[in-house]
């Protein structure tokens, strides 16, 4: 019983992962020829990554990244910091709202900058009903980029 429900899962990671790489533009890069079970797809797309400990998001430890490229069921990211957690949640702004996936860490580096290149094995697509922390991240998130015109933009005076 436990494979068929991880297999839905990693089903349901893969189809996510599909759907940002046909949303999303390829960065130009000369292409290498890569010796991978699977094809990598070459994308730059802004994301978060909250720590995940003991089953719960770290909220205080969000941090901001860049994807390098995507798998069907794995990403490789540049942050601004060190993640030391070895689970993580990875926060994707795609159609218009936040999606959050959950994955473990299978790689870290140092890269020149001070920045960081870590690499993720997704296992799980988290659906915000069940996670009020990261549906209040998901909240934040839509208002950055919410217009003026939308119902959802509310600005305070501060007269």
């Amino acid at each position: 019983m436990l494979f068929f429900k991880q297999r839905k899962l990693r089903q349901e990671v893969q189809a996510f992962m599909r759907r940002i790489v046909d949303l999303s533009t390829p960065a130009l890069r000369h292409e290498v020829e890569e010796y991978r079970k699977e094809r990598r797809a070459n994308r730059s797309l802004p994301v978060l990554v909250v720590p995940f400990v003991e089953n719960e998001p770290v909220m205080s430890n969000t941090t901001f990244g860049v994807s390098r490229n995507l798998s069907s069921s794995g990403i490789s990211l540049l942050v601004q910091e060190m993640v030391d957690s070895d689970e993580v949640v990875v926060g994707f702004w795609a159609d218009g709202k936040c999606d959050f996936l959950r994955g473990q860490v299978r790689h870290r580096s140092a890269t020149d900058g001070g920045f960081w290149h870590i690499g993720i094995e997704l296992a799980e697509v988290l659906h915000l009903p069940n996670w009020s922390q990261l549906a209040q991240l998901a909240k934040m998130a839509e208002r950055l980029t919410a217009s003026e015109t939308d119902e959802s933009y509310a600005v305070t005076s501060s007269k």
